[in-house]
């Protein structure tokens, strides 16, 4: 993993993170310290360091199929479990050591794709999109990632091929998340919540 700078567009130091294929590159939307998770098939991994190259501090061994960093801690990541319905808030240890699962929450199918604000996650399966508190700094009780709502996206879509293609994707907007499906012009538009 290479980082840049982009005020100076200059390439920093390489960090040699061990994925495998399909793994994908999270962190954080802010920070200045070099913090970032290594997430997929394999597992979880944690990198951090004050400058490049970043040093491996911890992982965590669950299967991911979907990743979204948290907005607001930069040490916590969001994973679909895979071959499960389970959405987990992963975190470090206060011994800065290892990964934890600090909270979880079942949405009753396989979650297809992950995107977060400041204080939401957005939980995409085949037919909802879930919206969920991150509680960045205020941890779950008993460990419960806590719902705010469910929406059945595939309502919006009109009858025939578009309400059976595969979800493609999902982005979090200001006001909206958006979900687009394969291979079909549509992206529904979900209004995001109030907490």
């Amino acid at each position: 993993m290479t980082p840049v700078e982009l005020h100076r567009n200059i390439r920093l130091s390489s960090t040699r993170v061990d994925a495998g294929p399909g793994a994908t590159v999270r962190g954080a939307n802010r920070g200045r310290q070099l913090e970032f998770h290594v997430v997929g098939p394999g597992g979880v991994t944690h990198y951090e360091g004050e400058s490049p190259p970043a040093e491996r501090t911890s992982a965590l061994d669950v299967g991911v199929v979907a990743a979204a960093g948290d907005g607001t801690k930069v040490s916590r990541v969001y994973v679909a479990e895979r071959d499960s319905d389970r959405l987990l808030a992963v975190d470090e240890q206060s011994d800065n050591e290892s990964l934890r699962v600090v909270g979880s929450a079942a949405l009753g199918e396989p979650i297809r794709y992950l995107a977060t604000d400041d204080t939401r996650i957005y939980a995409v399966t085949e037919q909802r999109v879930t919206v969920l508190e991150t509680r960045s700094f205020e941890g779950y009780t008993a460990g419960v990632i806590p719902v705010i709502r469910t929406f059945d996206f595939r309502a919006a879509l009109p009858e025939g091929p578009a309400r059976s293609a595969p979800v493609s994707g999902i982005a979090a907007g200001n006001d909206r998340v958006f979900v687009t499906v394969s291979g079909q012009p549509y992206v529904v538009a979900v209004a995001k919540p109030r907490l």
